[in-house]
């Protein structure tokens, strides 16, 4: 792998957006943002015991800035390791893409922070630097940016499948990974793998799943189209009673439905829309435990970039400053009212699904309850 020196071009704007609000609800499936792992029960005792000073403190003139941070001194750390730039030619093909993609007006710029100011607000007691930067890049950037959304859309195309990096080197890597914020999203991790199927359970199987199909090219071999999608019948053989649906009225009760997800290799890709991922880099980031990165969902017929979301996650604990478990990270939504939902939703707000896709799955008497749940789904928080 090479180091990469590049960053996302972000365009100027007036109209700077905050992280957006609440998922609201979630299914049994999505009843947490990351799985649990022993790393982040790992990181939760960590920071339980070592927790963070009190509420930030005012930096005031008359507070010394210690001589040994280099911001006190006026002058400029090392610069940090680049991440990891992949050297294998799909893989580039499909990094180079994503980075070349435009950043929506609507996304703000970055906002200047002040180390020598937060670094005299921690000699006081108040929080940490790296807490501070991290509550100040998801404050001022993180958030969903639509530019437009596509209608009655059946499925896509997943232009960079992950596999499963929880029990890699890269989870522990401070600054090899490109965009270690998805780490660990049930739908955006471990997608290769067929025996867990997160990723046609996320967005293929109802009444959760609202896609027809998803592919993605193989990686290794692009001229193979790896499509997860509905089979014609359930898979008897290991659900002979069928799934919880994972939705239900007050009234219903479980409702089981036959699993549908299943794995195909195909000749050709059928998608118009496309979902991809890149790296954000920000000044001193890395070395204060802080990733950032950017979902891009765009249309492959103009290439045009219909929507982005940008998250930020910290891996930081307190007085064992080098830790570094991305699984276990904390999103923006752990330190500021806002909460990121999962990416589904996302995706459903900008690659709207047919609204009767479900309509075979659900009890007629329930079947008005559940457009009303799917409408919500696609205008959740939209407010960019």
């Amino acid at each position: 792998m090479q180091r990469s020196s590049q960053q996302p071009k972000v365009v100027p704007s007036s109209n700077a957006g905050e992280a957006d609000s609440s998922a609201g609800a979630l299914p049994k499936l999505f009843s947490g943002l990351r799985p649990w792992s022993f790393g982040a029960l790992a990181l939760l005792l960590l920071t339980a015991c070592q927790p963070e000073a009190g509420p930030s403190a005012i930096a005031s003139s008359d507070r010394e800035c210690p001589s040994k941070y280099p911001e006190c001194r006026g002058e400029s750390p090392p610069p940090m390791p680049e991440w990891n730039i992949p050297t294998d030619p799909q893989e580039k093909a499909a990094y180079d893409y994503a980075h070349s993609l435009p950043t929506p007006p609507s996304a703000p710029e970055p906002v200047p922070f002040d180390f020598k100011a937060a670094r005299i607000v921690e000699v006081g007691g108040g929080h940490s630097v790296a807490q501070q930067y991290f509550e100040h890049l998801c404050r001022t950037e993180a958030g969903e940016y639509i530019t437009r959304r596509a209608e009655n859309v059946d499925g896509f195309l997943l232009l960079r499948p992950r596999g499963n990096l929880e029990f890699t080197a890269a989870n522990s890597d401070r600054y090899g990974p490109e965009e270690p914020t998805g780490f660990g999203w049930f739908a955006d991790h471990d997608q290769l793998n067929p025996k867990s199927e997160l990723l046609g359970d996320s967005y293929v199987q109802p009444l959760y799943g609202v896609y027809l199909f998803v592919e993605y090219q193989q990686p290794g071999d692009p001229s193979k189209v790896i499509r997860v999608e509905r089979a014609e019948a359930g898979d008897t053989n290991r659900y002979p009673n069928g799934v919880d649906a994972n939705w239900r009225t007050h009234t219903s009760g479980i409702i089981d439905v036959p699993y549908l997800v299943t794995r195909t290799e195909v000749t050709a890709l059928r998608s118009r829309y496309a979902y991809t991922w890149r790296g954000v880099r920000r000044t001193r980031d890395r070395e204060f435990g802080i990733a950032g990165g950017e979902f891009l969902i765009v249309d492959r017929q103009t290439n045009d970039v219909l929507a982005l979301k940008r998250m930020f996650n910290s891996t930081y604990v307190p007085r064992k400053p080098e830790f570094t478990n991305w699984f276990a990270a904390r999103e923006c939504g752990q330190s500021t009212p806002k909460v990121p939902p999962p990416m589904p939703y996302f995706a459903v707000k900008i690659m709207r699904p047919d609204l009767h896709v479900n309509d075979d799955f659900v009890p007629p008497e329930a079947l008005q309850d559940y457009h009303k749940y799917l409408l919500k789904r696609m205008e959740k928080n939209d407010d960019n």
